[in-house]
């Protein structure tokens, strides 16, 4: 058996591969994995920090029901990429601009067969490092070649 200290580590470096070391975005997976305990990884303890690891890997289910503020993060996290991405239309009513929608759920449908709403935690976990760690970087290349 791992000691503590070791899974840690473990799940960081599982977070930096699916791309969640935002601080908002790990500590709403450690308060759902604590059941609301703690929003700290050094106050999970060893089957905790397990499970999570084995979740974020994609080898066993999620233990945990993340709360809807949690996956409300995560859906508004995948907006801010796409937007940062250029999917962005002018809002008459509010003169400014606002989130394409239509593009974005077009763009899930297409990748992920997917609406946003339709994604569990894990799924949007796994998005996110997608879009952070492929289309962002993509996105910038054929920027920079124009």
């Amino acid at each position: 058996m791992k000691d503590k200290t070791q899974l840690i580590r473990q799940l960081h470096a599982c977070l930096a591969a699916n791309g969640l070391l935002e601080r908002e975005i790990k500590e709403d997976l450690v308060y759902n994995a604590t059941k609301g305990r703690s929003k700290s990884t050094k106050d999970m303890n060893v089957k905790e920090l397990s499970d999570t690891i084995q979740s974020l890997n994609g080898k066993a289910p999620k233990v945990q029901t993340p709360n809807s503020e949690s996956l409300d993060k995560m859906r508004k996290k995948v907006i801010s990429i796409y937007r940062e991405m250029g999917m962005n239309i002018f809002s008459e009513p509010n003169q400014k601009m606002v989130a394409d929608m239509p593009k974005i759920q077009e763009s899930l449908i297409n990748n992920w067969n997917k609406e946003l709403n339709d994604f569990n935690a894990d799924e949007l976990s796994k998005v996110i490092g997608v879009l952070n760690k492929k289309f962002l970087p993509s996105y910038y290349a054929k920027r920079a070649t124009k």
